[in-house]
């Protein structure tokens, strides 16, 4: 048999249930009077998809006892940092950036063990979230140096100049 370890806050759970509640009742709302806050949600809007519930499972991660959480924490930041590219993909339509900005994933998971790590008190944590961060970062400048090349106007009017194709 599993024994507790003591008595357990359900403040962390409370809170999740009334915002789900919340939630739940907002949605309601806006179906129910037609409301349309965004019509352009559509066009421009669409990563915000991806993006809430990175930063919701992000929120989620401060629930459970220390260190517990970190999964959920990694695995929103992730989710987040997908959601933020897509993003920055879909205003600029710069899609080509999927080439080296993969490297930014494992670089959003480093800073969510060092975030999670300062908030836990967890050195080690912390720790290996510079490192894999650091390392990502300069895979991510390789990346870019290698298929933007050093100054990425240069690289654009060259492509111009040829007509779309690759010099």
């Amino acid at each position: 048999m599993q024994q507790s370890s003591g008595p357990r806050s359900m403040a962390g759970p409370a809170v999740l249930g009334l915002l789900l509640v919340g939630v739940g009742v907002a949605a309601l709302a806006i179906r129910q009077y037609d409301i349309n806050f965004l019509p352009n949600l559509g066009e421009w809007g669409w990563p915000f998809f991806v993006i809430v519930p990175g930063l919701v499972l992000m929120g989620a991660s401060l629930i459970p006892a220390r260190p517990q959480g970190a999964a959920l924490a990694v695995v929103g930041a992730v989710i987040t940092a997908v959601g933020a590219l897509l993003l920055y993909q879909s205003q600029s339509g710069h899609w080509e950036s999927w080439a080296y900005a993969w490297s930014l994933l494992p670089a959003a998971a480093g800073a969510a063990l060092v975030l999670y790590g300062l908030f836990a008190g967890e050195r080690g944590m912390w720790t290996a979230g510079l490192w894999l961060a650091g390392i990502a970062a300069v895979l991510f400048v390789a990346g870019a140096w290698f298929f933007e090349g050093p100054s990425p106007a240069r690289s654009a009017t060259s492509t111009r100049a040829t007509g779309g194709r690759s010099a």
